[in-house]
C-alpha cells in the first residue's frame, strides 16, 4: 500500500503513520520528497482497508499496490484455471454450457428441464432457489 502524506503533514502524524502500518505486521519504506512524503507499506497489506489509513491526521490518500483478485489475475497466474464438476471439467479450452431454470418451482419441472438440458447436449445442469426478483411486485415463479 501506498500512503501519500498532506502537503502541511506534520512529523508527529507521519510517526503515527508508520506506527499503524507497523501494528499491522507491516514494513515501512519512506519517500520524502519537495513538497509530499509517500509511505510504502510493505507486506501483504490485504489485512487492513485503505480507509484505516485515509482517517488518519495528515494522510491525503492511500493506495492499494495489490489487486483485489490476484488468485485469479492472469499476470499472478498465466495458466488455465480448470475446476471439474465430477467429470466435466470447468475452464481451459474447454466450453461447457450450463442450463436449467432461473427458479425451481417443482421435483416434475425439474425433471423436464434435466431431460431438455441433457438432450441438448449439455453435461451440466443448475436451477436456481426461491428468489424475489427486481422488485418485488413482479416476482414469476412457484407455478
Amino acid at each position: 500500500m501506498i500512503i501519500v502524506m498532506g502537503r502541511n503533514a506534520t512529523a508527529d502524524q507521519i510517526t503515527a503513520v508508520e506506527n499503524k502500518i507497523r501494528d499491522c505486521g507491516l514494513g515501512i519504506h519512506i519517500s520524502r520528497g519537495a513538497e509530499r512524503t509517500v509511505i510504502g507499506a510493505i507486506g501483504d497489506e490485504r489485512k487492513f482497508a485503505a480507509e484505516v489509513f485515509e482517517s488518519l491526521p495528515g494522510v491525503e490518500q492511500a493506495l492499494r499496490v495489490l489487486k483485489p483478485y490476484k488468485i485469479v489475475a492472469r499476470e499472478w497466474h498465466a495458466a488455465d484455471s480448470i475446476v471439474h464438476i465430477g467429470s466435466v471439467p470447468l475452464g481451459g479450452k474447454t466450453v461447457q454450457v450450463i442450463s436449467g431454470p432461473c427458479s425451481v418451482e417443482s421435483q416434475d419441472q425439474m425433471d423436464t428441464a434435466a431431460a431438455g438440458v441433457a438432450a441438448a447436449g449439455c453435461k451440466l445442469m443448475r436451477g436456481g432457489a426461491f428468489k424475489p426478483r427486481t422488485s418485488p411486485y413482479t416476482f414469476q415463479g412457484l407455478g
